[in-house]
């Protein structure tokens, strides 16, 4: 791989991350205040994604992946393998509280959105967000 392309998918991939970041905190926050109210928390946590997943498509098309795809074309291409991901991600979740319980629920959410996150990006770059 040329230095140039690699120094190139690293750009990308730092941006992703930055967007990723930012979709997974709103995730967290959402799924964290329905657990709060007494939501259970693997629902919960398909709201946070609900609402993260807008964050995220906005966020790629313009920061992650500017001028790669039309916004909707990215996002017919982006949202199924969004969805593949949250589905390992709520299996994730429910086997880590039904090992552990519902105790620090929030660090469990955190960790099934961490566990998903490369495999999301290889998609992105790679199919979704390419012309």
């Amino acid at each position: 791989m040329r230095i140039e392309t690699f120094v190139g998918v690293a750009q990308t991939a730092f941006r992703f991350g930055i967007v990723g970041a930012l979709a997974s905190a709103v995730h967290l926050a959402v799924a964290s205040a329905a657990i709060a109210a007494g939501v259970q928390i693997v629902f919960a946590n398909s709201i946070g994604f609900c609402v993260a997943l807008g964050v995220s498509l906005l966020g790629h098309h313009t920061i992650s992946f500017p001028k790669r795809t039309a916004f909707w074309r990215g996002a017919r291409r982006f949202i199924p393998v969004a969805i593949i991901g949250f589905i390992a991600n709520n299996a994730v979740l429910a086997t880590l509280v039904a090992a552990t319980g519902n105790s620090l629920a929030w660090l469990k959410v955190a960790m099934a959105i961490l566990v998903i996150l490369p495999v999301t990006f290889g998609y992105a770059y790679f199919f979704a967000y390419k012309d």
